[in-house]
């Protein structure tokens, strides 16, 4: 049985719209609004427990396919609350980090997006990537386009690729591979969210809708964690060093 805290925890933050059916919303999107309170609650619980960094899946590619009232929503929420909450995340020592293609739903999103990173560039408590219009497909097609265009400008060179090679250009965005991902909302399943990262991560699902999630159900995420044995497919549990 291991002790141990996970050093990176990623959510699937799920289960927004079905809150809000639930709580006779006026629109399904409502519940993301009511959301935020949650992502609040459990990043605040992520810097007391010391855990070191903190990945968020606000929105997929896949949610493209929703209606354009409710992405339009969706952008205005996530640019407000980059002018809200900013200044607060980085006085609580919050380093923010965006990875997904921001261009492709708002430039003005961008600009928010990088003078937050760089108000919060210099903390040191807790890393928060947020991943917007990403999907873990979407990320290893561009890190293959990109060893590609290096093998084709002699910048790169092939018979060097490895598993690590790949690993190192694709962690570049999330600073680590996550140790647990927990995903809220009752599903099973991990809709395209950093697939190559998640090759040996700890897998925790949580019935809760996301709106209803705090830190409390963290600290429980974290406490089942602590039961686990990691093997990496060795005959003993791994000894994670700390």
């Amino acid at each position: 049985m291991s002790n141990l805290l996970p050093r990176h925890i990623a959510i699937i933050m799920d289960g927004n719209g079905r809150w809000s059916q639930e709580n006779h919303c006026r629109h399904r999107w409502d519940g993301h609004r009511y959301g935020i309170n949650a992502v609040r609650d459990v990043i605040k619980g992520a810097v007391e427990k010391e855990i070191e960094t903190l990945t968020l899946f606000a929105f997929s590619k896949e949610n493209h396919q929703r209606s354009q009232a409710e992405i339009t929503a969706l952008i205005k929420l996530f640019k407000e609350c980059l002018l809200k909450e900013t200044d607060q995340l980085a006085e609580n020592g919050v380093k923010l980090k965006f990875v997904g293609d921001l261009k492709g739903l708002s430039t003005e999103l961008v600009v928010l997006a990088r003078e937050a990173e760089f108000k919060t560039r210099h903390c040191t408590k807790l890393k928060l990537n947020l991943a917007i219009n990403y999907s873990g497909r979407w990320q290893i097609t561009n890190t293959l386009k990109s060893i590609a265009i290096g093998c084709k400008e002699d910048t790169f060179n092939i018979d060097k690729l490895d598993e690590k090679t790949i690993s190192d250009l694709i962690n570049n965005d999330f600073g680590t591979e996550p140790d647990l991902m927990i995903r809220t909302g009752g599903e099973f399943r991990i809709s395209n969210f950093i697939l190559w990262q998640l090759a040996y991560t700890e897998l925790y699902f949580d019935s809760k809708l996301w709106p209803d999630y705090n830190k409390y159900d963290l600290f429980e995420a974290i406490k089942n964690f602590a039961k686990r044995q990691r093997r990496f497919g060795l005959e003993n549990a791994y000894a994670q060093s700390v």
